[in-house]
């Protein structure tokens, strides 16, 4: 089996996803978000895409692959992570 040549130049980069990110992207975090979830039988997602909370950072790896599906070389999600940032009106005071 001849595989092509992978020019490393041309790798997608691992990305940071904020809310101004393309709707798309964070639509594969958020489906990542609900393996996650199935997974780890947690009750709630931990990423939505529509999202309004403006702090919020989450973070793609991606990597390339061959697929024998489609004969071609595909970029593939293989994680993500996000970080939300939440404040609480009746958190105890330190």
């Amino acid at each position: 089996m001849n595989l092509p040549k992978i020019d490393g130049s041309k790798l997608p980069s691992n990305q940071i996803v904020k809310p101004n990110t393309s709707m798309h992207i964070r639509r594969s975090v958020e489906e990542l978000g609900k393996y996650f979830r199935r997974e780890f039988n947690y009750d709630q997602r931990p990423f939505f895409a529509n999202d309004k909370n403006e702090k919020y950072l989450a973070y793609v790896w991606t990597t390339v692959a061959y697929s024998n599906r489609t004969h071609k070389l595909e970029t593939i999600l293989i994680g993500a992570c996000g970080f939300d940032w939440k404040s609480y009106s009746d958190a105890p005071s330190e």
